[in-house]
């Protein structure tokens, strides 16, 4: 008897393209998702996976993002009030593929993370608006102005649960799926946190041109009141990221797309992307099968 399986998607922005292809490969092995969790780019696959989206409809909402098409979704807004983009634009582009717009409309139940950016501590959405979960869920530090919720400041839920395997409290079987290990606070407390420099780790070198514009009326190491409040909630979020690495280990199956050339927010990239995600989950269902784990 085939187990409840519920899978994991993890943060990594434009990474997490290969989190369609996974989904597909699952299908074509019958393999069915009773329970989805997400972070970041995880929770906008999750949700339109969890609302019953063909894996042929995110195809297309994906590969349909081209340079133009991305970078309307990045209405810039001025730094100093926390990020790089104010999310408007992603927030109507997240109402108009959602088919669904509450966690309680949706075929599959479904999960997605925030970080309190104060307390270091993971927020959890489960039920209520789809988009406003979402919304907090991918705001990657110094890009997305923080999202407000409840008097919390949201940002990526990545930076202290990049794959929340933890909250399938269902499945007997459990699949976490992995775009992006790296990136964390750790790694962004490891040198400087300055404007820039998120610039630079998050956009492909292509679009020096656009960093430079984007900082041209800004002092390129001067920090912003976001960044110096990421910088001393450090120790506190370091925490919570220990605590979920040591819940990671608790999957039945991982898969590791090969993504490391592929941007943060190089979304024009996503037929790459999503072909490493098949190449990726077939090799693992492959290996699944020879050890029949999933039917034990």
């Amino acid at each position: 008897m085939i187990k409840k399986t519920g899978i994991s998607l993890g943060s990594g922005g434009a990474k997490g393209i290969a989190h369609i292809g996974v989904l597909e490969i699952l299908e074509v092995y019958n393999i069915e998702i009773t329970e989805i969790s997400g972070c970041s780019i995880g929770s906008i696959i999750g949700a339109l996976y969890a609302s019953g989206c063909s894996i042929e409809k995110m195809k297309k909402i994906a590969f349909d993002i081209d340079l133009k098409k991305m970078w309307g979704l990045f209405d810039f807004t001025n730094p100093i009030s926390g990020g790089l983009i104010k999310g408007d634009a992603v927030e109507k582009f997240l109402n108009d593929i959602l088919p669904v717009k509450n966690f309680e409309e949706l075929r599959i139940p479904f999960k997605c993370v925030a970080t309190d950016i104060k307390s270091g501590e993971p927020v959890i959405f489960d039920s209520g608006e789809l988009i406003p979960a979402i919304r907090a869920s991918i705001s990657i530090p110094g890009l997305f102005i923080p999202y407000k919720f409840n008097d919390r400041l949201l940002v990526d839920g990545g930076i202290v649960n990049p794959v929340p395997i933890d909250l399938l409290s269902s499945s007997e079987f459990k699949i976490a799926v992995i775009v992006d290990e790296y990136r964390t606070l750790k790694n962004l407390s490891e040198h400087k946190i300055t404007l820039d420099n998120l610039l630079k780790k998050h956009l492909s070198n292509k679009f020096q041109s656009v960093i430079d514009s984007i900082l041209k009326n800004n002092k390129p190491k001067k920090e912003i009141k976001f960044i110096n409040l990421l910088s001393s909630s450090i120790d506190n979020i370091s925490k919570h990221m220990s605590e979920s690495n040591d819940i990671l280990s608790t999957s039945d199956l991982i898969i590791k797309p090969n993504v490391h050339d592929i941007a943060t927010l190089a979304f024009y990239d996503g037929y790459k992307s999503f072909m490493k995600g098949i190449y990726a989950a077939e090799n693992a269902i492959q290996d699944l099968k020879n050890n029949d784990s999933i039917n034990k």
